[in-house]
């Protein structure tokens, strides 16, 4: 505490002299850099929230089409847990996935994929766990992650809306 009874945070460095047979200190007064890390800790927790309670799913996804990153609503959405998303080839959760028998047919598919959601909107069907399909609207931006250029997946689940389209045309017929 200081005189006036505010609490700093402080760095303390000792050093013992053989030949004082004393200890030497200094006291670094690190209380600005321990607000600002706090304030930055802060402001991750508030992003790490916004995202994994956004309804849309998030999924990070490297050059090399593997999961890095997929929030709440994702995991969510295909029925999957994290530990099963992780790493996996993001081409798996889409239902056209299943035709694809090369692996130079994943890559087109991708490759197709990347070109035609990116910075626009692109309807696709998704597959959960059990297999089951799904409509999916989806959008693409590069992103980077560190040091790595990824993709980042915008995915909304749109069977509601698929739904309520369907008993619609049935009403108006």
């Amino acid at each position: 505490k200081r005189k006036d009874g505010r609490a700093v945070s402080v760095l303390w460095s000792t050093f013992f002299s053989d030949k004082e047979q004393s200890y030497f200190c200094v006291a670094h007064d690190i209380t600005e850099r321990r607000l600002a890390e706090e304030a930055v800790k802060e402001s991750e927790r508030r992003i790490r929230s916004m995202i994994e309670n956004m309804i849309v799913g998030l999924i990070v996804v490297s050059r090399q089409r593997k999961i890095l990153v997929a929030n709440r609503s994702a995991t969510e959405m295909f029925d999957y847990r994290w530990e099963e998303l992780e790493g996996r080839d993001v081409v798996s959760l889409f239902a056209e996935s299943a035709s694809l028998a090369s692996e130079a047919e994943r890559e087109e598919f991708f490759s197709q994929l990347t070109e035609k959601a990116r910075h626009h909107v692109l309807g696709q069907e998704a597959l959960k766990q059990s297999g089951e399909d799904f409509p999916v609207q989806m959008s693409m931006g590069d992103f980077t992650l560190g040091q790595e250029d990824c993709y980042l997946l915008n995915i909304l689940d749109v069977s509601e809306l698929r739904e309520i389209e369907r008993k619609r045309r049935e009403f108006v017929a």
